[in-house]
């Protein structure tokens, strides 16, 4: 069950020396907001985090919340994949500025948070190419994701969006995208894919 699961957490604080005396505190809050993204609903828990804590304690709660990772069958991610997974609009805006925030915090630090893999090799941005959300797939690539990156399919971002006809996403990741050669060729590739599964 998600509640077993999530028992697993309790390695992830064991760094997180100086909110110790919360530890309890900080995990239940991670099973909530985690179940809740799982099941696709009640964003609340994840906005209490928001603007309940403010600070040190905001930053350190908001990176717990990203760097968590919660298992469901055979599959393991954090908040920002569940609530891709679930097309879950407001949990993403919720996530992201979670992101936003610790961008203001540690400007060349938080892109971490974007580009962490769920079990399968698929980042966040694999998610939002395949479900063709158009708004987080923007929101990542302001947040340097890296678009390049394979999963366990050798696919990267563009592949995903080949093979979902997202159109849209494949524009918005060029405006972002370095343009080199392995650009080019992951670009190429995407699109032979994609030529391949008759969905361009």
């Amino acid at each position: 069950t998600c509640g077993n699961d999530v028992v697993a957490l309790i390695d992830m604080v064991q760094g997180l020396d100086t909110i110790k005396p919360k530890t309890s505190e900080l995990l239940y809050s991670i099973w909530d907001v985690g179940f809740s993204a799982v099941l696709g609903r009640h964003e609340c828990a994840m906005q209490g985090i928001m603007f309940r804590w403010s600070g040190g304690s905001k930053y350190l709660w908001c990176e717990a919340m990203l760097c968590a990772q919660l298992e469901w069958g055979d599959i393991a991610g954090n908040i920002l994949h569940w609530a891709l997974l679930r097309r879950h609009y407001k949990q993403i805006t919720i996530v992201l500025d979670m992101v936003s925030f610790l961008k203001t915090q540690t400007p060349a630090f938080h892109k971490k948070y974007v580009n962490i893999p769920m079990s399968n090799g698929d980042t966040a941005i694999h998610l939002a190419c395949r479900e063709r959300l158009l708004e987080p797939t923007k929101r990542l690539c302001k947040h340097r994701c890296v678009e390049l990156l394979k999963n366990a399919n050798g696919f990267t971002a563009a592949h995903e969006c080949a093979l979902n006809n997202f159109v849209e996403g494949l524009e918005i990741l060029e405006a972002y995208t370095t343009k080199d050669s392995t650009w080019y060729d992951a670009i190429h590739d995407a699109l032979r894919v994609g030529v391949q599964h008759g969905q361009i």
